[in-house]
């Protein structure tokens, strides 16, 4: 299976599909979505559930959340751009919060910044059904080759 056709299955959310076990723990298949693609990034909605808030008042969402979102909607860029087969690791994730996440539904959009041969920057925003800016950030992306056969 290529990186397109991973994404189209995720995307597409085809039945059949297994997503990975972190996707399943974190319940990712349920709440954030896969909504298009280009080469060099990736538009999602998160949907997270009162489950993912922290208990007490305001419902805030744990930024532990936050972080694994960033970290998978960057996978998903990191996607467009690696050649099939090829390995990468996260190296570095900061995440700036700029609003509290109370709200049930945010769009994540990551962007590649720029590439080397070996490593990639990717910028991740979560904007707010009002579309102002909840959080934003930054990943370096540590590239490997693909495996020999």
């Amino acid at each position: 299976m290529n990186n397109n056709d991973i994404l189209a299955g995720i995307a597409a959310r085809i039945e059949g599909f297994a997503p990975p076990p972190h996707v399943r723990n974190l319940r990712f298949d349920e709440t954030l979505a896969l909504d298009r693609y280009e080469p060099g990034a990736a538009f999602c909605t998160w949907a997270p559930t009162e489950d993912f808030a922290i208990p007490g008042p305001g419902g805030f969402i744990f930024g532990g959340y936050v972080a694994a979102v960033t970290d998978s909607v960057a996978h998903f860029c990191m996607l467009t751009i690696l050649e099939d087969g090829q390995f990468y690791s996260t190296a570095d994730l900061r995440v700036s919060y700029f609003r509290p996440f109370i709200e049930r539904r945010y769009a994540v959009e990551a962007r590649l910044i720029t590439r080397t041969r070996g490593q990639a920057h990717i910028e991740v925003s979560f904007l707010d059904t009002n579309s102002a800016l909840a959080a934003k950030a930054s990943l370096v992306q540590r590239l490997r080759p693909p495996p020999q056969s």
